[in-house]
């Protein structure tokens, strides 16, 4: 079991009630690497006050620290978000983060929150085009409905649930076998651990693995421990440089002007071509000028042909 993605984790130090310091945040990447979780998305609780100073200093040591692991383990940043009616504003001004720099918003509410409340937040998100997954959500006494449940999923929000609620405590475990059942009917988008100290929910996939293992398919267990969640960390990876991209000036105009300069029969042609820039851009991570030029010089000489 390798190439788990943890999207929930309490892992950066002394700055919530998670990891209480280096030594104890080491630990739990050395555990979570033993257990094969590749990937893990840092997420301190989110305050109103605004985002702690240090905290993009504090995600470039943890990533060094998990280099040091091995060189396939990755780290990402983001923020369990608490909701309340100013988090969209302080999610646009950056006082608040999204997941890895994605659309994606962790959040979460309080475990009594009645339904419809719930409901307007997850509509104020997405009209907001951030896309809402909301946090151990086997806490929310509103979404034992199954209606409710399948109503959240339709309005293009996700669930995420922690892997040891998974777990079995007994036979009779009645919380357990509800949990297994949400991700049995595909209601579950992605698994956190949603780790805080080697004492306190540290992580502990094993055995929750085990049963998911036996439970499900392939396809079905890949999309739930890496396949979902590596969307998430994707659209984050490529958001910037999207952004770039298509607000340059430049090569809009490259695009725009080949294309009304040609005979209809060669636009085909010249979005394929303009694609092809656009992919060799995008992959480089960066608005490469010699990308554009190149483009450009080969624009001005089929012009000069035609």
């Amino acid at each position: 079991m390798t190439g788990v993605i943890d999207v929930h984790a309490h892992i950066l130090p002394g700055i919530d009630d998670g990891s209480r310091d280096w030594d104890e945040s080491r630990r739990l990447l050395e555990e979570s690497y033993r257990q094969g979780i590749r990937y893990i998305i840092a997420t301190p609780h989110y305050s109103r006050r605004g985002l702690p100073s240090d905290i993009y200093d504090l995600s470039e040591k943890l990533k060094e620290e998990a280099r040091k692991i091995a060189p396939d383990f990755q780290i990402g940043l983001g923020q369990e978000t608490y909701y309340h009616e100013g988090l969209i504003e302080n999610l646009k001004n950056g006082r608040a983060l999204t997941l890895d720099g994605s659309q994606y918003v962790l959040v979460e509410f309080e475990p009594q929150v009645p339904y419809m409340k719930m409901y307007q937040a997850v509509r104020k998100l997405t009209m907001a085009r951030y896309i809402p997954i909301i946090a151990h959500v086997e806490r929310y006494a509103c979404l034992r409905e199954d209606s409710n449940m399948s109503e959240l999923v339709q309005c293009d929000c996700r669930l995420q649930m922690n892997f040891s609620s998974l777990k079995r405590n007994s036979i009779l475990d009645k919380e357990v076998r509800w949990c297994r059942k949400q991700v049995m009917q595909d209601r579950v988008y992605c698994l956190g651990t949603d780790m805080h100290r080697m004492d306190y929910r540290k992580p502990d996939i094993e055995e929750s693995f085990q049963w998911l293992v036996k439970h499900l398919n392939g396809l079905k267990l890949h999309g739930l421990l890496r396949g979902n969640a590596k969307k998430v960390i994707q659209t984050g990876e490529y958001k910037d440089v999207w952004k770039r991209l298509m607000m340059t000036t430049r090569l809009k105009s490259i695009f725009w002007n080949c294309w009304g300069s040609f005979d209809v029969r060669y636009g085909l042609y010249w979005e394929s071509l303009y694609c092809l820039g656009v992919y060799q851009v995008h992959s480089v991570h960066s608005c490469s000028l010699p990308s554009i030029n190149l483009l450009q010089w080969f624009i001005f000489f089929q012009r000069r042909r035609h």
